[in-house]
């Protein structure tokens, strides 16, 4: 029988177009999944200088896609531009996906990525293009695009700058937080009807800590700690314990197979 049969697990991502893989894999390990998505991604306030990069993509030495949800707003404004994907790919412009699900949305919408990561993480995503320019030397001035969500991290971009790179940020989407959402789900969790939590964005356990805070303060009751909390990779994991989750089952890879595996991981321990 699995180790997770039965498991009351909440889903806090939000579906792409009603379809979930997340609630799908879970499903199909025997936990009982319940969606409490608690952001939706909008297209960015101004999409005007995703357009205009867009339409010189060619120019960029790289194209660096953090997250596969900049992929599909990305390919529309470079078709727009009259560029299409495949002129893209066969240009000297390199395309780099921060992991397998991104580099499966950009060959999904007709681009070839050059570099995919064997850690799916903006740590790992860094050491690739480090490791692929060669002398490190060789990153000074080039071109590099990041289309990527309005409020992403900054560790890319940085790195890639302090190295001496010319490095343009896009907004290709914004996220959203919704606080009904969230307060179900804290609603739901202290009446004891869920048994683990899967966050895989840092601005879900945003959305989460801030209902969960305004119940209890900083101090969560102790019986939190009853409940299994996983985050799909370390920036996830990280944000999960600076807001006070410091019981947290961090994915060995960040993937959503990666979510699962923890959550067995975790569910093996309690179950013993």
């Amino acid at each position: 029988m699995s180790v997770l049969k039965g498991l009351r697990v909440a889903v806090t991502r939000p579906a792409d177009h009603g379809d979930d893989r997340l609630v799908e894999l879970l499903t199909r390990a025997g936990a009982s999944p319940s969606r409490f998505p608690l952001t939706a991604f909008l297209p960015p306030a101004d999409e005007r200088p995703l357009r205009r990069a867009a339409a010189r993509a060619q120019s960029y030495d790289w194209i660096v896609f953090a997250s596969r949800r900049a992929v599909g707003p990305f390919v529309r404004c470079l078709s727009e531009g009259g560029l299409t994907p495949e002129a893209l790919s066969n240009s000297e412009t390199r395309i780099c996906a921060v992991g397998p699900a991104t580099a499966e949305a950009l060959r999904g919408e007709g681009l070839v990525p050059a570099v995919v990561p064997g850690r799916f993480s903006a740590e790992g995503l860094l050491e690739a293009i480090f490791r692929e320019v060669g002398d490190p030397a060789r990153v000074r001035g080039l071109r590099i695009l990041i289309p990527r969500a309005t409020e992403g991290r900054d560790l890319i971009p940085d790195e890639l700058t302090r190295a001496g790179a010319s490095v343009e940020v896009v907004s290709a989407y914004r996220t959203v937080e919704d606080s009904a959402e969230a307060e179900r789900l804290a609603e739901r969790v202290v009446h004891g009807s869920l048994d683990a939590l899967a966050f895989t964005a840092s601005s879900s356990v945003r959305c989460f800590s801030r209902a969960w805070k305004s119940r209890f303060g900083e101090d969560s009751p102790s019986w939190l700690a009853e409940i299994g909390i996983v985050a799909i990779g370390p920036s996830t994991g990280q944000t999960l314990r600076d807001h006070g989750f410091d019981r947290v089952e961090q994915a060995s890879t960040s993937t959503l197979e990666g979510v699962v595996q923890a959550l067995e991981a975790w569910a093996e321990r309690v179950r013993s």
